[in-house]
């Protein structure tokens, strides 16, 4: 399964984005799938509330925007404005 893993990696990263599969995803759906189960249901997490999974998220972006609203606020305005080539 390997083989066939790594070659539907590559080809769904060349049709779409690079990064858009990763191989233990493959390999998941392909276990999945010859298992004969065919649905598309999310399964049961670990036990572990989604909330907290939000929290710790929105917790990592403000802090995320934080320091990227302090590295903004150190550049100045024609800096700025290469950085995103205008």
């Amino acid at each position: 399964m390997g083989l066939k893993t790594a070659q539907t990696t590559h080809s769904i990263n060349n049709t779409f984005d690079p990064g858009t599969a990763k191989e233990n995803t493959v390999q998941w759906w392909f276990k999945k799938l010859c298992k004969g189960d065919e649905s598309l249901q999310d399964e049961k997490h670990s036990g572990q509330s989604l909330e907290v999974e939000y929290d710790q998220l929105r917790g990592s972006l403000k802090l995320i925007l934080s320091q990227l609203h302090e590295k903004l606020l150190k550049n100045s305005t024609s800096s700025i404005l290469w950085s995103f080539g205008i």
